[in-house]
């Protein structure tokens, strides 16, 4: 096998091994009891449901009950993200903060007044993941 073949082969395990290392748990046990569960999953996908269906049926091989599917709301998450820019002094009403500039390459002082503009933007939302309560089979 040529080396750069070689290479390759390497660097492509090297990547799928550290690519699992970073991936979040897809499927988990929040509460498990003699008669019920709760599985949570980051979101309601086929892979993942997949997956909390094979934990639903380690926990209870004779068989399960899905009482019921939430969307679950674990917290929340805010992001900030700030624009300055440097303009004309405007009327604009936006927060300035002005300076003055001199043009000395004429005979006579030219002012120029000039302005940066702040602008921020603050978005907040919900972070949440799917949840699925079920049972052992024949109990409620």
């Amino acid at each position: 096998m040529p080396f750069s073949h070689l290479l390759h082969a390497a660097l492509t395990v090297f990547v799928l091994t550290l690519a699992g290392c970073t991936v979040t748990p897809r499927a988990r046990y929040v509460e498990k009891s003699p008669e019920t569960g709760v599985i949570a999953l980051p979101f309601n996908n086929t892979d993942n449901r997949l997956l909390a269906d094979q934990l639903m049926r380690e926990h209870f091989p004779e068989g399960f009950v899905v009482n019921k599917e939430v969307e679950f709301k674990t917290g929340s998450v805010t992001e900030h993200q700030e624009v300055s820019q440097a303009g004309p002094l405007s009327p604009s009403g936006i927060h300035q903060v002005s300076g003055e500039h001199v043009d000395h390459g004429h005979d006579e002082h030219v002012h120029h007044s000039v302005a940066t503009e702040h602008r921020g933007v603050s978005t907040t939302r919900d972070t949440t993941e799917w949840r699925i309560y079920y049972s052992r089979k024949g109990k409620r």
